[in-house]
């Protein structure tokens, strides 16, 4: 009725059911020249901007593990693989890390984990680029040359 809320408890069941019997189905029938991906991070289980806050008595948030996303990049590039040559453009966004708290002096100060962003986004970019290469090819950032993933080889 007016003024309620209805909350529709989605799982990562439900976002991957979604993706395998709409998303995927679409793209294939579509057959794009190219796909934009736009993976937001802020789904993630412990997310702040997934904070499963209770709406009407349902907790809302989709909870989604590092292999959610790997699952789902994977998936979509294997379409790309099929109808577009492969050619994805991904951009990484949304998510924010997990609360946290830390002692500073006498006072307890809350601060912003990172790790389940950097979870989150590693497994999208395992999913782009394939487990096995992930691997064996290090992954350094543009800008320092800093070592970010990946062994470090000669």
């Amino acid at each position: 009725g007016v003024g309620h809320v209805r909350c529709l408890r989605v799982t990562a069941g439900y976002f991957r059911s979604q993706i395998s019997s709409r998303l995927l189905p679409t793209l294939r029938a579509y057959s794009p020249d190219l796909i934009l991906l736009s993976m937001g991070f802020d789904g993630a289980d412990g997310d702040v901007g997934n904070q499963n806050i209770w709406l009407d008595g349902c907790p809302c948030g989709l909870d989604l593990s590092p292999e959610d996303y790997k699952w789902a990049t994977e998936e979509i590039s294997a379409v790309a693989d099929v109808v577009c040559n492969g050619r994805v453009v991904s951009v990484l966004e949304g998510g924010y890390g997990s609360r946290g708290f830390r002692k500073v002096g006498d006072q307890s100060v809350m601060t912003l984990d990172r790790g389940t962003l950097v979870d989150a986004s590693a497994s999208h970019v395992r999913g782009l680029i394939g487990s096995d290469s992930f691997y064996r090819a290090p992954l350094r950032s543009a800008r320092s040359g800093r070592l970010l993933a990946g062994p470090a080889g000669p």
